[in-house]
């Protein structure tokens, strides 16, 4: 099986590892323990934008994608000071592509929503309950703000979507939120399974809690990964071709999102992985700022991949995302 641009109809690309909230799930914090969230402005990740001449260099190696998403792992794609700039690229080389960006709607001013309404991209605001209750997962994100932009993005005649994750504490508000939806002009509503159940009685608990801020923490390495789970790669077309492919706001390319965060993981096992495999490629081995896409993509990293998926080393990130118990 080889990984290729070609027939590539999937491209998450993160613009900014840069965010004013504090989501407890977030590769942002990190959890001490279980009822204790903790914030790592030290890592070496985030905080960064995608410089805009670095970007167009590495996105017209990708070919045209028939959908592009603007998200990312630890970053909101509206916090990048020039997403305008960004989304114009996307559209210079991909002018057929739908274009989306994923945000939590608090940051942009009106005149970067007016060109983006201009340049036919759909704005997702991930918007998780009403104004009495999106601030217990969204912290630090004003509702009000977000209210003002998404009403401005639509009379701009932009496409919005409102998405919320399926909480417990937001269940009885869906209605509510539908409602509300429909009467600003949102053209979809979407409800998103939320990635972490487990953490269902933490969130609204640590809702008006600051997370303190630490430099670092130590943490014990695992020892083996367990491959008791049978791996159906979304990241590849059935026909075996590569369908979906991810690219940092440092330039390195990913599979998906999900593989992308074993570098955020210092308590996982999976960031060990990373380590090793930095050992074994060397230096730049998916950085599109070190050398060409077709290079990376036909590295040892996406073969060994591969191979994994049926081997006895398998990513958590890899059961997380694709994965099912035998």
């Amino acid at each position: 099986m080889s990984w290729s641009t070609t027939d590539l109809s999937f491209l998450d690309i993160e613009i900014s590892t840069s965010c004013n909230a504090h989501c407890i799930d977030c590769n942002r914090l990190t959890q001490r323990d279980h009822n204790e969230f903790v914030v790592r402005p030290w890592h070496k990740f985030l905080n960064q934008h995608y410089p805009v001449d670095k970007f167009e260099r590495h996105f017209k190696q990708f070919g045209q994608p028939e959908d592009i998403v603007l998200c990312g792992n630890s970053g909101d794609p509206m916090a990048h000071p020039q997403v305008e700039d960004i989304c114009g690229i996307i559209r210079k080389y991909c002018p057929d592509s739908d274009i989306e960006i994923e945000t939590n709607g608090s940051l942009g001013k009106k005149s970067v929503f007016k060109q983006l309404a201009n340049l036919g991209v759909r704005i997702k605001f991930s918007i998780d309950g009403l104004e009495d209750t999106n601030h217990i997962y969204r912290r630090n994100v004003k509702w009000s703000s977000v209210m003002d932009n998404a009403k401005y993005y639509i009379q701009q005649g932009g496409a919005a979507t409102w998405d919320t994750i399926d909480f417990v504490h937001t269940a009885h508000q869906v209605d509510q939120m539908k409602d509300l939806a429909d009467q600003m002009g949102f053209t979809k509503f979407e409800i998103t399974k939320r990635f972490t159940p487990d953490y269902d009685e933490v969130i609204p608990q640590l809702a008006y809690e600051k997370p303190k801020v630490v430099d670092d923490f130590k943490f014990d390495r695992y020892d083996k990964l367990h491959n008791d789970y049978t791996i159906t790669p979304k990241c590849m077309h059935p026909k075996d071709i590569n369908r979906t492919l991810y690219i940092e706001s440092n330039g390195t390319v990913w599979p998906c999102c999900t593989t992308a965060q074993i570098v955020y993981r210092k308590k996982l096992v999976d960031h060990y992985v990373w380590l090793d495999y930095n050992k074994k490629y060397g230096e730049g081995w998916n950085d599109l700022n070190k050398r060409p896409l077709e290079e990376i993509l036909s590295g040892a990293f996406f073969v060994d991949l591969e191979q994994s998926w049926n081997g006895d080393i398998l990513l958590d990130s890899c059961k997380t995302a694709c994965g099912a118990c035998n």
